[in-house]
């Protein structure tokens, strides 16, 4: 499988005093890092810090840690322990989850280079020069008994945060990403790296040749990688994934050896490693090429689940084909024709979901829809009809997509959004229809979150509706204002198509009764 993410240079070269940091920066971010071991405070201000000191050997590592040993450049320091170590071509080293494909953890760089002349001060001067018309805001703390200098919020690809001392002719440049505020827990995730990182920092004499020393260290980045992607797909911290072996392969396809049912794979020679992954529930092997950026899963555990469910098969939202099935006890997912991730329900939030559906309906089996193949192993007393079935089929398209994902947007699926306020009565009320067909109508408030009254599915003929709708017609915004004089409130009609033709005034006046309709209802229920 080749991923989607985009493709990332990593940098070998350093240009003037920093490495540029390619990274792309998701606002959503994972659990926070292990708790910092504790040196002492270190707090970085604008007034200067207490000196921090380890002397002696590098201590060991506390719960939580893993030892970094790098005897060449002479220090060693402790770092989150889901975190992994890489060494960079020009003798650089890397903290980070994974690689750089990884959008959403922070990471550290750690460079080393002769200081000659230059002390942290003149350094740090020397890079804010390099940066005219920037405001750089500077600080100062010590690591291991040397003075540092801090720049915060350095520009780059992101925001970054340099650290920068020296000791016996070494000048030390630490840079740490992202240096956001904004960010929130990715931003606190930062600082609790920077913080686990400079408390540990120690000085060790330099051994010319020596070897860094880092649990997993000699793994090599791909197989990193792909360990951490089975970890968010499988939903499991990745210190549970063991990688049992590396084997360096060359293929001559771009499918790298595991191309799927009916795929067509370009000719090509790809180098790179057929690794194996233990984790939880079994054995996953990946092929992927040297840097890790492109992978594929070639084999997986069979898949457990419990009782089936729902079972579908179809397009993906670029057009690729998945398969996905549901059960009473976890969720499995993958590309059509190949082994499957297996997902429990409680990283997917979607068991209730497909309970709701197995007890609404009759059971089917591969029933056709635009939206792929789906069966439904249901226990209810109602027939499905084709906009019924369709609407499981469209469950479970959303479904796989959040698995391989990891997450989606409350955005993605809406169909139709009717929001009134304004008229005699003063209320704020709206309603929000999903391509599963599934409504929910809210009381709406100026300055606070929707206050929800009721979610329900549509009948059958509404279902019916919207989907005749969602394929003719394109996306429709309309507004109308509220009329003082009538006591009408004003409306806001947002109805996302799928389909090529424009929308006639008969059918938005037929869209916007259909939420009416669709109001009296949530009404009729509260009562």
């Amino acid at each position: 499988m080749q991923s989607n993410e985009p493709e990332v240079t990593v940098p070998m070269k350093l240009k003037k005093t920093k490495k540029l940091i390619v990274i792309v920066i998701m606002a959503l971010a994972l659990a926070a890092c292990a708790a910092p071991i504790s040196n002492g405070p270190l707090v970085a201000t604008n007034d200067g810090d207490q000196p921090t000191s380890s002397a002696g050997a590098c201590p060991t590592a506390a719960p939580g840690t893993a030892l970094l040993e790098n005897a060449a450049q002479g220090y060693c320091l402790h770092y989150p322990e889901e975190f992994d170590v890489t060494k960079f071509d020009d003798g650089s080293v890397g903290i980070m989850v994974g690689s750089l494909m990884n959008g959403v953890d922070p990471w550290v760089t750690i460079d080393v280079s002769d200081s000659g002349a230059a002390d942290a001060a003149s350094a740090a001067g020397a890079i804010i020069a390099d940066l005219p018309g920037f405001e750089i805001e500077r600080g100062s703390i010590t690591v291991d008994g040397e003075p540092a200098v801090v720049l915060y919020s350095l520009p780059g690809q992101e925001l970054n945060r340099r650290v920068l001392f020296t000791h016996e002719g070494r000048l030390y440049k630490l840079t740490f990403v992202p240096d956001e505020p904004a960010y929130g827990e990715l931003f606190a995730r930062m600082e609790s790296l920077y913080t686990t990182v400079l408390e540990s920092f120690h000085f060790v004499p330099v051994v010319e040749g020596a070897e860094l020393a880092a649990p997993g260290v000699e793994v090599p980045a791909a197989a990193k990688s792909v360990r951490h992607q089975l970890a968010r797909l499988i939903q499991v911290p990745a210190q549970e994934i063991a990688v049992t072996a590396v084997e360096e392969m060359a293929w001559s396809d771009g499918c790298m050896g595991a191309a799927l049912p009916d795929e067509t794979c370009n000719k090509e020679e790809i180098t790179g490693y057929a690794v194996t992954l233990s984790g939880p529930t079994g054995d996953y092997v990946y092929h992927t090429d040297l840097s890790g950026m492109r992978s594929r899963l070639v084999d997986a555990p069979v898949p457990v689940v419990g009782d089936l469910l729902v079972e579908w098969q179809g397009l993906d939202f670029i057009g690729a084909c998945r398969t996905a099935i549901f059960g009473t006890e976890a969720a499995a997912f993958g590309e059509c024709g190949g082994p499957q991730w297996t997902l429990p329900y409680h990283a997917l939030a979607r068991q209730a979901e497909a309970l709701a559906l197995v007890e609404s309906f009759a059971p089917f089996a591969g029933a056709e829809t635009l939206v792929g193949t789906v069966s439904l192993h249901g226990a209810g007393a109602v027939e499905a009809t084709p906009a019924e079935q369709r609407a499981v089929a469209q469950w479970a398209q959303l479904a796989e997509a959040q698995a391989r994902s990891g997450q989606i947007s409350a955005a993605v699926g809406t169909v139709l959004a009717w929001h009134q306020e304004g008229g005699a009565d003063g209320e704020c009320r709206e309603i929000v229809v999903t391509v599963t067909g599934e409504a929910f109508g809210n009381l709406c408030f100026p300055d606070a979150a929707p206050s929800l009254l009721a979610r329900f599915r549509l009948n059958a003929a509404d279902l019916e509706q919207l989907y005749a709708w969602y394929d003719t017609y394109l996306s429709v915004n309309v507004q109308t204002e509220a009329d003082t004089a009538s006591g009408s409130p004003a409306t806001l009609l947002s109805f996302a198509g799928n389909g090529s033709q424009e929308a006639s005034t008969e059918t938005i006046t037929a869209m916007q009764a259909f939420g009416v309709a669709l109001w009296e209802q949530v009404v009729a229920m509260q009562n």
